[in-house]
């Protein structure tokens, strides 16, 4: 998602091309995570100064501590979070 966003020459163009990106990882190496590793992973990012949340997880997040997180976002540090469940 990051280059389809922030693409900049080389072949491809993004959509917001100069944007900063800030790579938030909350799987470990096996790729296993938890409900809460995913809410501190958004609220790290609100807290960086992040603006724009692209979270789409892969898995059950635990639905309600995702929504808390991202109401957090927005209403502590007004970050937007973007989400694709399923």
């Amino acid at each position: 998602m990051a280059g389809v966003i922030a693409a900049d020459g080389q072949g491809m163009v993004g959509v917001a091309r100069g944007v900063t990106i800030l790579p938030v990882k909350v799987l470990d190496c096996k790729r296993f995570g938890d409900s809460l590793d995913f809410a501190e992973g958004i609220i790290y990012a609100a807290r960086a100064g992040a603006q724009i949340l692209n979270v789409s997880p892969e898995g059950p997040t635990g639905p309600a501590l995702s929504r808390q997180a991202l109401r957090i976002a927005l209403d502590e540090f007004g970050a937007l979070g973007i989400a694709a469940e399923g």
